[in-house]
């Protein structure tokens, strides 16, 4: 029986790009003042990213809810 609220993870797409940038921003902004200094993965080009490496997104519908970035190296 469904919640109504059903998740999907999946790989992240092109269209996925802004939500990934806002959700790293959102997960990272608060270091800055901590370290002193901007967090890498707030520096990364996220639709690059995307197109180069492994992302994945926790969507619900069609909206990105979660991000999980693989290897940036």
């Amino acid at each position: 029986m469904g919640t109504g609220a059903e998740f999907e993870l999946r790989r992240a797409v092109a269209a996925d790009a802004g939500a990934v940038e806002r959700l790293v921003a959102d997960a990272y902004r608060a270091y800055v003042p901590r370290i002193g200094r901007t967090p890498l993965p707030l520096l990364t080009n996220q639709a690059q990213a995307i197109r180069e490496h492994e992302v994945w997104v926790l969507a619900r519908a069609a909206d990105a809810n979660g991000a999980l970035p693989g290897s940036l190296a």
